[in-house]
C-alpha cells in the first residue's frame, strides 16, 4: 500500500492490464456483447478506478485485431455476443504481458 503524504490516507497500487484481463476471465458472466463493455463491467464490479479502466481500454484499442471489421471501423472487433474469440484474445495478451 502506498501512503498519500498530504492527508495520510492509504492508496492501493494500480492494477496492471494483465491483472484486469485475468479478472475479466474470472468474470465471464459479465460478458454481454463486446470486449470494451466487458472490461468496463468487470472494472465496476471489482472496484477498479477509472484510470485503470482507461488504461485497459487503451490497451484493447492499441492491440485490437486487424481484420475486416476493424478496417471498416465497426464498433465491435468480432461479432457481437461471440465470447470465444474474445477469450482467446485475452488469454493471448495475458501470456504476452507475462513475459
Amino acid at each position: 500500500m502506498l501512503i498519500n503524504q498530504e492527508n495520510n490516507t492509504t492508496k492501493k497500487p494500480m492494477k496492471s492490464n494483465k491483472e484486469i484481463l485475468e479478472l475479466m476471465l474470472e468474470n465471464q458472466h459479465l460478458f454481454k456483447a463486446g470486449l470494451c463493455q466487458w472490461a468496463f463491467d468487470t472494472c465496476i464490479k471489482n472496484n477498479i478506478s477509472m484510470k485503470e479502466y482507461d488504461n485497459i481500454d487503451w490497451y484493447i484499442y492499441k492491440n485490437r485485431p486487424m481484420n475486416l471489421r476493424t478496417l471498416f471501423n465497426t464498433t465491435y472487433y468480432w461479432y457481437p455476443r461471440d465470447k470465444s474469440p474474445r477469450i482467446k484474445w485475452i488469454k493471448k495478451h495475458i501470456k504476452k504481458l507475462s513475459v
